[in-house]
């Protein structure tokens, strides 16, 4: 794996891919390479707490099983603060494999013009989505799927705290009611032939949520 330990100042830069990179620099795109539209993060490991993503033209941002966690610890409690302010960003897509990285502490999105959201099972321990009023996001999922060592009921809660912030014109107390029907719960077995444990996986599909009524 390239170990990245200092950033190179690429001021007219548009477009980047990190793919198995380790990042040991304080990692905040928007001090080297300020005009970036396009940032795609893929098996990463990242050993600084702090993730600032501040980029005024940034419209596509895709993470992959990056793994935010200290040098050689990728086990322990929540540790990540991941802060995403972009005032034209339209896609953000975090794609994670369960139980495979370490849970954030903190994250932070900013993005009035979202309109795609993918998540895939990474828990945070706080959640704080902005897409502006009444809501700006169309289509997408939020998908989490149970592990060993975390129920599904937590993920339930930090889905409804992301759909709090997708849908600011919703009461908080009704997000839950308004979101049931589009939320479906299964069973997966285990892909271990000798583990008898069933998995449990909650979806939100966001675009029937975001048209209801239309």
């Amino acid at each position: 794996m390239v170990v990245l330990r200092d950033w190179p100042h690429l001021p007219a830069l548009r477009s980047l891919v990190l793919n198995s990179v380790t990042v040991e620099a304080p990692f905040a795109p928007g001090q080297w390479c300020p005009l970036l539209e396009e940032l795609g993060l893929f098996c990463c490991k990242i050993e600084q707490a702090r993730v600032d993503i501040h980029l005024q033209h940034l419209k596509c941002l895709e993470m992959d099983s990056v793994d935010v966690s200290p040098e050689r610890q990728h086990d322990g409690p929540p540790y990540g603060i991941i802060t995403i302010d972009a005032p034209e960003l339209l896609e953000l897509d975090m794609i994670f494999d369960p139980g495979c990285t370490r849970d954030f502490k903190s994250f932070s999105l900013r993005a009035p013009k979202l309109r795609l959201l993918c998540w895939r099972n990474q828990f945070a321990e706080r959640v704080r989505i902005d897409v502006g009023r009444p809501g700006s996001v169309k289509v997408g999922t939020i998908e989490f799927m149970s592990v060993y060592f975390r129920e599904i009921k937590y993920y339930r809660e930090q889905m409804m705290r992301m759909l709090q912030g997708l849908l600011p014109d919703v009461p908080p107390e009704s997000v839950a009611d308004i979101a049931r029907p589009y939320l479906t719960l299964e069973e997966c077995p285990d892909s271990d032939e000798d583990d008898d444990t069933v998995e449990e996986k909650l979806t939100c599909d966001l675009k029937a949520l975001m048209s209801r009524g239309t």
